[in-house]
């Protein structure tokens, strides 16, 4: 059964469960149209674009989709993506979790991940958009990770900051240096 979820950013189609002639030989249960391992490591599969304030955002995971890593997956509670032609931290296009309320959230949370089993080491920024607050945001990136410890320090920005910093990095390496100084200067005092 396929359900519209309605105000959707791209009006996509969540599957909710997939039947087993649409898995793969082998392959833990998945959502159609889920891009194989192989596709998925390969950055080879038709991703949704939104359109979202001048930027573009491609969704890798819809939500509903199970993201995977190496020994771990997660089943994606929020579209999750990236902002096309942006420069992370990390090298990578900025990371992002898209909430509800992309219309009217004027704040964009950004999580200052902390490094798996090096708690008190930065490794990269999620940012959320479209919630409405720092608690809304935080509840919906927890929901994705299961320790608690990945989530660092939260900077809140107005959307339009936001998107001037990130149509900066595609001059300058690193999504926002200023936020990164303040994160090593207080990675110590945060609570893990």
């Amino acid at each position: 059964m396929i359900f519209f979820l309605k105000n959707h950013p791209i009006n996509q189609a969540v599957i909710r469960g997939a039947a087993v002639k649409d898995l793969n030989e082998g392959e833990i249960r998945r959502n159609p149209g889920e891009p194989s391992p192989e596709a998925a490591k390969a950055d080879k599969y038709k991703m949704p674009v939104i359109k979202w304030r001048g930027l573009s955002i491609r969704i890798e995971n819809p939500a509903g989709s199970v993201r995977r890593g190496h020994n771990w997956e997660t089943r994606m509670k929020y579209d999750y993506g990236y902002i096309s032609g942006s420069n992370g931290v990390d090298g990578d296009e900025v990371d992002v979790y898209l909430g509800p309320y992309l219309d009217i959230a004027e704040i964009v949370y950004v999580v200052h991940q902390r490094k798996y089993g090096k708690w008190n080491q930065y490794d990269e920024d999620k940012c959320l958009i479209g919630f409405m607050s720092e608690d809304e945001a935080k509840a919906a990136y927890l929901a994705h990770y299961d320790d608690p410890r990945f989530l660092g320090p939260i900077t809140a920005l107005p959307v339009e900051e936001f998107i001037e910093k990130v149509k900066a990095t595609r001059e300058q390496s690193g999504m926002i240096k200023s936020m990164i100084l303040f994160f090593k200067a207080n990675v110590n005092r945060c609570s893990i």
